[in-house]
Parts: C-alpha cells; sequence; structure tokens
C-alpha cells in the first residue's frame, strides 16, 4: 500500500470515528480538587479550594448550590477564561450547607449565555452542628420508641430525641445533635403533657409528651408533638379557655356566680383589650385568669363536688393533664427534673 492510499485509508477511518463517537449537547461541567470527604464545621483558619471548569459553553454566572435554591447560593470566583474557584471553608458555604440535612450533596451550577443552566455531579458533605431553626411553623406530632433515638421533625436529620424507659406513667426524653456525649437539652423525666424546651440560635421550641403505651408484650412507645415555642403557648391558652367555655362548673368573679362560657368571654375580652400581646401561657394564668383587674380578688371555680378552688390553681392542673382539674395531683408534685443522661 503506497503513502497516499494510507493516508486516505487513515482519514476514513478518523471520519468514521467522529461520527460514532457521542457528542455532547451543549456544555459541562468539570470539578477539581474535589475532597474525599467533606466535615462542617472545619478546623479554624482553614482553607479548601474547589476549582470547576465550564467546558465547551460561555458561563455568564457560576454557583454552589443545595437541592433548595429558595435557601440560596455561593457565587464562585472567575480565576481563568473557563475556571471558576470557591473555598469550601469559608463562612458563606458554611452558612448555606448548615442550612441542608446533616448528610448532604451540593452541586456548581452555571447558566449559560444561552439561558441553559449547567449543574456538576453532585458532592456529598457532613453537617455536625445543629440547625439555627425547624422547618415546622406549626405543631407536628412524631413517634419515639422506648430507649431509641428518633429524629426530631424539621431538624433535616441532625437532632434526634432520646426516649429513655417509659414506666409508672412517665419517660425521660433529651435531645442530642450528632455528638450523643453532649445533649442540647439534659434528660428530663416527664409525664403525659409535659414538655421540655429546645433553644436554638433563631428560634425555640417546645417538645411535649402527648400520650405513653406501655405494653406487656411488644415495643412501648411515646407520642411525642414539637412546635414553635410562640405556637405552643397559644394553642395552650387557647386550650384554656376553651376548657373554660365547654365546662359545666360554676365560676365566681367578684363573689357572683358565671357559667362557663360567660368566664370564658369574660377572659377573651380581657385579652382582646390588653395593651401588649399575650404570648405566655404563664401570663395569661397569672395576670389574666387568677384575679379581677378591679378588685384584686381571687377568680373562683366551684366544682360538681362542692368544692371551692381558685381559678389559676384549676388551670394549672389542668395544664398538668387532670382532666377532672382535681386540686391535688400526684404528678403535680414531681416536676420535671434532671435525671442522669442516657448511655451513647
Amino acid at each position: 500500500m503506497n503513502r497516499l492510499n494510507c493516508t486516505c485509508l487513515v482519514g476514513m477511518l478518523t471520519a468514521l470515528l467522529v461520527m460514532q463517537s457521542p457528542v455532547l449537547a451543549g456544555g459541562y461541567i468539570q470539578l477539581q480538587n474535589v475532597p474525599e470527604s467533606l466535615w462542617f464545621p472545619s478546623r479554624e483558619g482553614s482553607n479548601l479550594l474547589l476549582t470547576a471548569s465550564v467546558i465547551d459553553a460561555k458561563a455568564t454566572s457560576v454557583w454552589l448550590g443545595i437541592d433548595d435554591p429558595k435557601l440560596g447560593r455561593v457565587p464562585l470566583t472567575r480565576v481563568g477564561p473557563i475556571d471558576y474557584q470557591v473555598n469550601l471553608h469559608s463562612n458563606e458555604v458554611f452558612d448555606l450547607l448548615k442550612q441542608a440535612p446533616a448528610r448532604g450533596e451540593f452541586r456548581i451550577f452555571a447558566e449559560t449565555d444561552g439561558g441553559e443552566v449547567l449543574a456538576s455531579i453532585p458532592v456529598s458533605f457532613v453537617v455536625n452542628v445543629p440547625p439555627t431553626r425547624l422547618s415546622i411553623d406549626k405543631k407536628t406530632t412524631f413517634t419515639a420508641l422506648q430507649k431509641r433515638y428518633a429524629y426530631l421533625p424539621g431538624s433535616r436529620d441532625r437532632l434526634r430525641v432520646y426516649a429513655g424507659d417509659i414506666t409508672h406513667g412517665q419517660i425521660t426524653l433529651s435531645v442530642f445533635g450528632r455528638d450523643r456525649n453532649v445533649p442540647l437539652v439534659p434528660t428530663t423525666r416527664l409525664y403525659e403533657t409535659q414538655h421540655i424546651v429546645l433553644p436554638l440560635d433563631d428560634e425555640t421550641y417546645v417538645i411535649e409528651v402527648e400520650a405513653l403505651h406501655n405494653y406487656l408484650m411488644g415495643d412501648d412507645y411515646a407520642d411525642l408533638s414539637i412546635a414553635p415555642e410562640a405556637e405552643w403557648h397559644r394553642d395552650k391558652i387557647e386550650f384554656l379557655l376553651n376548657a373554660i367555655d365547654q365546662s359545666e362548673f360554676t365560676f365566681i368573679r367578684n363573689g357572683k356566680p358565671f357559667d362557663g362560657q360567660s368566664a370564658a368571654k369574660h377572659l377573651r375580652n380581657k385579652l382582646a383589650t390588653s395593651p401588649t400581646p399575650v404570648t405566655k401561657v404563664d401570663v395569661f394564668i397569672e395576670d389574666f385568669a387568677s384575679r379581677s383587674s378591679m378588685t384584686d380578688e381571687p377568680y373562683k371555680v366551684l366544682t360538681a363536688d362542692g368544692r371551692e378552688l381558685e381559678l389559676g390553681q384549676w388551670l394549672r392542673s389542668l395544664l398538668d393533664g387532670d382532666i377532672e382539674a382535681t386540686p391535688k395531683l400526684e404528678k403535680s408534685s414531681e416536676s420535671a427534673e434532671a435525671v442522669q443522661q442516657p448511655q451513647s
């Protein structure tokens, strides 16, 4: 075969290979210096540069983002004709990623001059800090098995509640982040309707024991709920007002008897005319539902068996979970107390 024929054959084979090779439609993003593992928070003062190259496309903007675009993005800095960089240990990146699940993924995105949005392969990371708030805005119920951990709703798997032994109508609860040795809320013994408070950076929440289930056979478990603190207090105030409204007991104000509907209406009027909003159930009981604002005489409730109780005491009994509102509650003398935390 002469040189001319050989050259022609090579050219034909090359053309055939090009035709049969897949052709990428549009551009793509290539990542460099991807860490083998990525944990947050990072060591103070450390840096970790990630480089993204936008291939076969002209990028107008490049950014780091997670699945939910509403949580924000971190722009990358252009360092070359097609190269962009971001410091993964920057505060901007940490502030974004700590809104994601404990074990999450981010991608590098690029918008091209043609309006197309390109995305890189996902990069995994682990965030080892509590969220600043939960992604819930109202009361949410969940179940916790005895002597097990359960993820808190809205925490993106970054907070867990430990439910201890359920016995004698009570349970121990504690809240942890990823570190089981450092509780965010100390282990507390609770009865049904009692609660613990979980403070986070941007919001405070209340975890309440709704019901306990203790069986001779099978797994014991607790029905729990969590709500923003303000929402929890509003619910409790409304609960107490409804209890008064629906009660068949007689309520006494300044020596005069009233039925439940009249008593509840009076208290609602006091709340409506208050110069400042009442946001705490304790404030409602102490400052609005315990005594007359005109005479300072305590409000009373006359029960069906003839006992006369102060209304404030009766309302607190309701909060303690006694539907009959008897004045001596076995559980009220044993308030939530700190006990030894569970073994990790």
